[in-house]
C-alpha cells in the first residue's frame, strides 16, 4: 500500500479546527468595547422643586424627591461592595416669571437666573455630603462629578406681567420684571384681589404652575467601571526615542506628559519626560536626563542613543483621571484619553529650525495596559515652546480611538 504523508501548517491546522468550533483565535492585542465601556447600574431622574424666592436645603423637598433615589443609591453601592462605582450628576434650574426676589435676604431683588446658580450649588452640596461616606469607604471611586447643563435655569411657567393681578398699564417703565405687582398694597383694578391677597384663593392655578417652574432637575447615572479600572489601574505609558533612524539628536526635547489634562509623574520622580541625548555645549551631562551620562552603553553625545521615559497610572491616579474624565463623556460612550505633550526647552537652547522649541518628532510611544496587553504608536511631538499637542487617543485598555 502506498501511502502518502500530507503536511500542513500550523496556521492551516487551527484554520481548520477553528472551522469546525473547536477553537476559537484572539488576537492579544485587540481590547473588545466591551472592556473599556463603564456599565449602566441605577439611573435617577427627577424634579426637585423649592419654596418660591429661597435656595437653602431647609427650603426644598429633598424628603420626598431625592432623599428616596439617594437610598437607592446606598443600598445598590453596599450590595456591590468590591466593584469599581462612579456617579455621575447632571444638574439644569428653572424658575418662575415670578419676579426673582431672595426671600432669604428680606425680599432683596436678584437678577434672573439668580435663585437658579444658588440652587444648583445646594443640591451638589448635598448629594456630595450625602455620598461623602461611600468615598471613604471605597464603595465609589471618586465623589460625584457634576455637569450643570444650564446655569441660568428656564424661565417657566405662566407669564406675570398681563395678569388680572398684574395689569401691563400698571408697570412702571423702569420695571421690567414686575415687581410692583408683589406688593401688598397693589391695586391691579377695582374688584381685582391683588397676588398677595388672592395666591391661596383666586389664583391657585397660577400658583400651583409658578412651584412647579421652581425647580432643579436632577440626573444621576451610577456606573460600574470595573472593566475600565482593570484596564487603566497600574497603566504604563512610555515615550521613548527608539527609532535611531530619525538622527535625533539635541538637547531640546522635554516634555510634561498629560492624560486627558492630568500631569503625569515619571517613574523616579520627575514631572516630564526627556527625550535629550547630547552632551551639553560646555561637555557637562543634560540635566534633564533620565539616565545622566550613559545611553545604552554609549555616549550621550552618540546620534544613535534612545531614550526611554515611563509613566505608571496608579489606581489613585486611575480614579482622579476619571472623575475628570466622566463629565465629558456622553451616556453610551466608551471613555477616551488623550496623551498629551507640552514642549518644555528647560535648558533653553537655540535650533536653527524649531528656534527655542523643541525637537519634532522625536519620540514614540508605548502603552502596557493593566492586563499586559501592549501597544506600539509613532508619535509627533510638538516643537513650540511651550506648546501642547496630543500624541495619541485611546480607550482605558491602550488601544487607538
Amino acid at each position: 500500500m502506498n501511502i502518502k504523508k500530507f503536511l500542513i501548517t500550523e496556521a492551516e491546522k487551527k484554520e481548520i479546527l477553528k472551522q469546525y468550533g473547536i477553537i476559537s483565535e484572539q488576537n492579544s492585542s485587540t481590547t473588545s468595547s466591551d472592556e473599556t465601556k463603564p456599565k449602566s447600574t441605577l439611573e435617577v431622574d427627577i424634579k426637585v422643586t423649592f419654596k418660591g424666592g429661597y435656595y437653602s436645603e431647609i427650603y426644598a423637598d429633598f424628603k420626598n424627591t431625592l432623599d428616596p433615589e439617594l437610598a437607592k443609591v446606598t443600598q445598590f453601592l453596599n450590595n456591590g461592595q468590591g466593584k469599581a462605582y462612579m456617579v455621575s450628576v447632571m444638574l439644569g434650574g428653572g424658575e418662575s416669571r415670578i419676579p426673582n426676589t431672595d426671600n432669604e435676604k428680606g425680599g432683596q431683588r436678584v437678577e434672573p437666573g439668580y435663585l437658579s446658580k444658588k440652587r444648583i450649588a445646594t443640591i451638589q452640596n448635598y448629594i456630595t455630603k450625602k455620598l461623602q461616606e461611600y468615598v471613604n469607604q471605597k464603595l465609589l471611586l471618586t465623589l460625584p462629578s457634576f455637569k450643570v447643563v444650564n446655569p441660568e435655569g428656564d424661565v417657566g411657567g405662566p407669564k406675570w406681567i398681563g395678569q388680572p393681578f398684574c395689569p401691563t398699564n400698571k408697570i412702571p417703565a423702569d420695571d421690567k420684571q414686575g415687581y410692583v405687582c408683589l406688593s401688598k398694597t397693589f391695586n391691579p383694578g377695582e374688584g381685582i384681589k391683588n397676588w398677595y391677597n388672592g395666591k391661596h384663593t383666586d389664583y391657585t392655578e397660577q400658583l400651583n404652575q409658578y412651584v412647579e417652574a421652581q425647580y432643579l432637575s436632577v440626573k444621576l447615572k451610577l456606573e460600574d467601571f470595573g472593566d475600565v479600572k482593570k484596564c487603566l489601574d497600574n497603566m504604563v505609558i512610555e515615550i521613548n526615542y527608539t527609532d535611531i533612524s530619525k538622527g535625533h539628536k539635541c538637547n531640546s526635547s522635554v516634555y510634561e506628559i498629560t492624560l486627558n489634562g492630568i500631569l503625569l509623574t515619571r517613574d523616579d520622580g520627575k514631572k516630564y519626560a526627556s527625550l535629550n541625548n547630547a552632551k551639553k555645549k560646555d561637555g557637562t551631562n543634560d540635566p534633564y536626563d533620565n539616565n545622566p551620562g550613559t545611553c545604552n552603553g554609549k555616549a550621550t553625545d552618540d546620534k544613535s542613543c534612545m531614550r526611554y521615559n515611563k509613566f505608571i497610572i496608579t489606581p489613585d491616579l486611575a480614579n482622579k483621571i476619571l472623575a475628570s474624565t466622566i463629565p465629558n463623556t456622553k451616556p453610551g460612550q466608551i471613555p477616551k484619553f488623550r496623551i498629551g505633550a507640552t514642549c518644555r526647552n528647560y535648558n533653553n537652547e537655540t535650533h536653527h529650525r524649531w528656534g527655542k522649541g523643541c525637537h519634532q518628532g522625536a519620540g514614540d510611544i508605548k502603552v502596557t495596559n493593566g492586563n499586559g496587553q501592549v501597544f506600539n504608536y509613532q508619535a509627533s511631538t510638538p516643537t513650540g515652546k511651550d506648546k501642547t499637542s496630543y500624541l495619541k487617543e485611546i480607550n482605558a485598555c491602550g488601544k487607538s480611538t
